[in-house]
């Protein structure tokens, strides 16, 4: 007999109706073996549907960083990468990859260069519009409500593979000792540690700081919007 289908509120577009659980973030970042107990929420299909293309491009990102851990996680994303680029339903997706690749300078750690290696110009709007979702689907698994239209979702991306200055600035820094503080952390193995609280004022406005792979940061905002 075919199972009834599970109706509730879209964490992203907050209309009702039939859902299906989303994976926050993307399943595709753990390996098989790291994915019990991972984060869901409710997502229609016209959001859900979405999705596929930007958790993959997403994984990319991560997958080619040279500052990527060296351990069995990361190990696993560059893999899943790489096979998901040789697949020829891919074709479409790694040649839009392949025009956003570049050559730059290969440097020692004595600042000699030492030949050239394969960059990645990334669409960072793409990444921003999966980091903000993240934080939506997070804020509705914590907090226990839906994040009302009345408040939008800001991300303000920290690379931090050659440049550590974005984890310096003043405000980086007020916000991490306000974190520690005040926040809740919690952690998934080597692949995602959040860190997240409620602000003051505002029942809605909190604010997280996400990291994945060990490498990748972003702070991510729930704030009133504006006008």
């Amino acid at each position: 007999m075919p199972r009834k289908p599970r109706t509730g509120i879209c964490v992203y577009c907050c209309s009702f109706g039939v859902v299906t659980s989303d994976h926050v973030p993307p399943k595709c970042l753990f390996p098989p073996n790291a994915r019990l107990n991972l984060i869901t929420v409710d997502a229609c299909s016209a959001c859900h549907d979405t999705f596929k293309l930007d958790d993959e491009y997403f994984r990319v990102t991560l997958a080619v960083r040279d500052d990527l851990p060296d351990v069995l996680d990361s190990r696993f994303l560059r893999e899943q990468t790489r096979k998901m680029l040789r697949d020829p339903k891919s074709m479409g997706f790694r040649a839009a990859i392949g025009k956003a690749t570049f050559l730059v300078p290969s440097v020692s750690k004595t600042g000699e260069r030492i030949g050239e290696r394969v960059g990645l110009k990334v669409d960072a709007y793409r990444v921003e519009r999966t980091a903000k979702r993240m934080i939506r689907g997070l804020y509705s698994k914590y907090f226990q409500t839906i994040l009302p239209v009345t408040h939008d979702v800001i991300a303000s991306l920290l690379d931090m593979q050659r440049d550590t200055s974005a984890f310096l600035s003043t405000e980086t820094q007020e916000l991490l000792v306000l974190l520690r503080e005040q926040g809740t952390h919690q952690s998934f193995g080597n692949v995602l540690e959040i860190t997240y609280a409620k602000a003051d004022g505002d029942e809605h406005a909190s604010f997280w700081w996400v990291k994945l792979h060990g490498t990748f940061n972003f702070f991510g905002f729930t704030l009133p919007r504006e006008g």
